[in-house]
């Protein structure tokens, strides 16, 4: 006998209007632009004699808002590929997610390398900066995490092999979960056969049915 649930419908307007829509795109495009333009600005930094510790600030700022973004789209992709594994659309937006992380962590590790550079005064500076007042902790943080990177080359190979290795792994593993599924009793629509991605989603609205 199949579980007698309904399915979940989920409603994800708030991210965006429809998967591959124009805002969709124009989300992603804006990442793109926006990384390169920073990973840009870490460079001229990094070569630059006066200036850094406001660059630096207005670096992590962006670097901060970016990564809100990032978020923001993986979570969107995670939701349509826990409701649908088996699409390929949404298994190729999760794949070039991983390509955006490494970028992320590029940048990441270029922003940890100049931290590392700092005078202590400049550290200091940057620390009590107006448009880091809340980061104090943060930026200690980040102060004991460029001291224990890997040069900068091993840092960049380290985010690049991620790319095909823990993320290519973890998309194997759900691509495979896909191609299984289980069946239910729909009580509007009689049988059915999902994704077993989509079981606890199943599962979670007939527990909230049966209280």
């Amino acid at each position: 006998m199949g579980l007698i649930v309904s399915p979940m419908d989920w409603n994800l307007s708030s991210y965006f209007t429809e998967f591959g829509s124009h805002e969709f795109t124009a989300f992603k495009d804006k990442i793109v632009s926006d990384a390169d333009a920073l990973r840009v600005e870490l460079d001229r930094l990094a070569h630059a004699e006066t200036g850094i510790v406001d660059g630096l600030a207005t670096a992590l700022n962006t670097l901060e808002n970016l990564a809100t973004r990032v978020s923001h789209l993986s979570s969107y992709v995670s939701c349509l590929v826990a409701a649908d594994a088996a699409n390929e659309a949404y298994a190729a937006e999760e794949a070039a997610l991983a390509t955006t992380s490494a970028v992320m962590s590029k940048l990441h590790n270029q922003v940890l390398s100049l931290i590392g550079g700092l005078s202590t005064d400049e550290r200091r500076f940057l620390v009590d900066h107006p448009t880091l007042i809340e980061c104090a902790y943060a930026l200690s943080r980040m102060e004991t995490q460029s001291e224990r990177r890997m040069s900068a080359a091993e840092e960049e190979l380290a985010a690049d092999l991620g790319i095909h290795g823990v993320a290519a792994w973890s998309r194997l593993y759900f691509s495979a979960v896909s191609n299984m599924s289980f069946s239910y009793e729909d009580p509007e629509t009689g049988p059915q056969t999902a994704p077993l991605s989509q079981l606890n989603s199943l599962l979670a609205s007939a527990n909230r049915e049966r209280r």
